[in-house]
């Protein structure tokens, strides 16, 4: 049983944000957290969401009842590494995915279908614990309506393979694009924890790659940012309940020259606290990549691959610092131009090397 002949969905269980996409490159994200609930708090909830068809937050499994998601935050929900525990991973990262499909299809799961996963880089014991994990059957309810499906198949990559492939394949799972030369090129991942760099050779194979070599991430930046327009400007956003919404602060970081806009429409000039809240990220990083490449990989690679919503964050600091002769060349390139769907460069790929592998697999039959 592999890919061929099953719907697939591709599911990033990254640090700060779960992603999935399905076989139409229909894509859904929500933040990485997870609270258990009491039966009580989850019938006040069903309450509140009567008539509500598309509410997939609420999940009552093995008796006991979950919030996933942005909606676990009123609940006090947490967010953790993926430990690779059989039980942690099971009931986090297994129930994360389950909501994530459930959202993505519109409660309309299919009886069965397959999973390819992205992740930090693990070892061979951890990633078989996801296997494990989100592997077999589901039995499960949301509001009273019941839900069983079955995962015939899991298989995953670590996520900078997955910002690659968005590169290297086509939607329809062909190698190449001819966004990159078939040339040496230096693949850099900056995500929300960790930064890894891998060297693709010309037929693009990683030869050499410092996986999970920085524990340093734009997470601790935009947290920071956000702490800090609360700081200057939360008086202005005292009707919203924990100050300033993340979603905004993420829609300020990623274009801060649109400033932010009040309730009452004054713009807000963000820019330059958002400089000096990515300054100690940046300092981390730079100390950590030179750390890294030192009598591993060199810089010298003909070409650079932007991956990961980090990068995508401080793409012309990385330019000007890190990469600026191959920046000066026109050399750099990025999983994704458009900063809206930067945080599906991931999941993308994986869309892609599974239509590589249906492919495969069909011609194998």
């Amino acid at each position: 049983m592999g890919f061929f002949g099953v719907p697939a969905y591709k599911f990033d269980s990254a640090n700060f944000a779960w992603k999935m996409m399905d076989d139409r490159g229909e894509g859904y994200s929500t933040l990485n957290m997870v609270a258990s609930i009491s039966e009580a708090e989850y019938k006040r909830a069903m309450a509140q969401n009567r008539g509500n068809t598309q509410e997939f937050s609420f999940i009552k499994w093995r008796g006991n009842h979950y919030v996933l998601g942005e909606s676990a935050i009123p609940y006090g929900g947490y967010q953790s590494r993926l430990t690779g525990k059989p039980k942690f991973t099971r009931d986090y990262i297994g129930l994360a995915m389950i909501h994530c499909a459930l959202t993505l299809s519109g409660g309309k799961l299919p009886p069965q279908f397959a999973v390819m996963g992205a992740h930090p880089p693990l070892d061979a014991e951890q990633k078989e614990n996801i296997v494990k994990a989100l592997k077999g059957k589901w039995k499960f309810s949301v509001f009273g309506v019941e839900y069983e499906t079955e995962v015939t198949f899991v298989d995953s990559v670590d996520e900078i393979t997955g910002g690659a492939m968005n590169v290297l394949l086509n939607d329809k799972g062909n190698r190449m694009q001819s966004i990159l030369a078939p040339q040496d090129t230096l693949v850099f991942d900056c995500g929300g924890g960790t930064t890894d760099i891998v060297l693709l050779n010309t037929a693009g194979i990683p030869v050499k790659g410092t996986y999970n070599g920085l524990r340093v991430g734009m997470n601790d930046a935009v947290l920071e940012f956000q702490q800090s327009l609360n700081e200057e400007y939360g008086k202005l956003f005292k009707n919203a309940k924990g100050g300033i919404p993340l979603k905004m602060v993420y829609d300020i970081a990623l274009h801060p020259e649109k400033k932010l806009v009040n309730w009452a429409g004054k713009p807000l000039d963000c820019a330059n606290l958002w400089q000096e809240s990515i300054a100690p990220t940046l300092a981390q990083l730079h100390a950590g990549i030179n750390q890294m490449l030192e009598g591993s990989i060199t810089l010298s690679a003909p070409q650079v691959l932007l991956t990961g919503g980090g990068s995508a964050l401080i793409e012309d600091e990385l330019k000007e610092s890190l990469f600026p002769i191959h920046a000066e060349n026109n050399r750099i390139f990025r999983a994704i131009p458009d900063k809206s769907k930067m945080i599906y460069a991931n999941v993308q790929g994986m869309y892609k090397y599974v239509n590589a592998l249906r492919i495969q697999e069909r011609q194998a039959k």
